[in-house]
């Protein structure tokens, strides 16, 4: 009975330590912050939002909040210094509702406050609303330092999706590397430019070191070679490979050491 309770939870938590499933959206938040004022900002989202953040999975207002940071040698191309990762939003509570939890004793005025300041210290570059389509966890509560994101322009669209959904069981498989992984498609008619990517991948690892390293070389050649002959190997062009670390975690309250 253990083991079956066991794997239940294992089971729930499936996506960056929350129970989001196939079919979830995923807002991804692209935030740019001036180099002078990324220190106040990333206080001013851990001291600030992330409480309101904490109240919100709490109160089952969504799964999780996560903040990252855009490592240094990935920004300029990127033209963004953050990420905040919004795990699968519900209509209810509002988020009236959510803050006044958060902040039980300050007054209206005091939560305008908060809200204006942060309108002070950044920007979003854009939104993309992603609907989840697989992946995994290594271990379901805790949430890797490291994530990759590699926004990809698809050649052949239904294709590349059953590619990446025959992937993960490999991936998970041989490439110990990787502490997990995951894949979702971008929502909305910008799809459909031709500049514009449509596919995101998340490769998650615990450390900086293994993150530079090649970790599919781990997987068995004949492995690899069966998945291409039945897939194909030229079916996505990755436009934007983006490095981040991990400020904050609403879940568990993890912060940046």
């Amino acid at each position: 009975m253990k083991n079956i309770i066991y794997l239940i939870l294992c089971f729930s938590f499936t996506f960056l330590n929350s129970q989001v499933e196939e079919g979830n959206t995923v807002r991804l938040q692209f935030i740019k912050v001036e180099e002078d004022k990324v220190e106040e900002f990333e206080s001013y989202m851990i001291e600030y939002v992330g409480p309101a953040a904490k109240a919100a999975v709490s109160e089952g207002k969504m799964e999780n909040w996560l903040l990252r940071r855009v490592a240094k040698n990935a920004r300029y191309n990127a033209g963004f210094s953050h990420i905040a990762i919004w795990v699968a939003t519900n209509p209810e509570p509002s988020w009236t509702q959510v803050w006044e939890k958060a902040y039980p004793n300050l007054s209206a005025d005091a939560r305008s406050w908060i809200y204006g300041k942060g309108e002070e210290l950044y920007s979003t570059v854009y939104n993309a609303n992603c609907e989840y389509i697989t992946g995994f966890l290594r271990d379901p509560l805790t949430i890797p330092n490291i994530a990759i994101f590699n926004l990809i322009k698809s050649k052949k669209y239904n294709a590349y999706i059953e590619q990446e959904k025959d992937a993960k069981d490999i991936f998970e498989k041989h490439a110990k590397g990787i502490e997990g992984w995951h894949v979702m498609k971008r929502k909305g008619m910008v799809v459909n430019s031709e500049g514009a990517w449509d596919m995101v991948t998340i490769d998650l690892f615990d450390t900086w070191e293994k993150a530079n390293q090649n970790w599919w070389s781990e997987i068995p050649r004949n492995v690899m070679k069966k998945h291409n002959e039945k897939h194909g190997s030229d079916l996505r062009e990755i436009r934007h490979r983006v490095m981040t670390g991990l400020l904050f975690d609403a879940r568990t309250d993890e912060k940046e050491d």
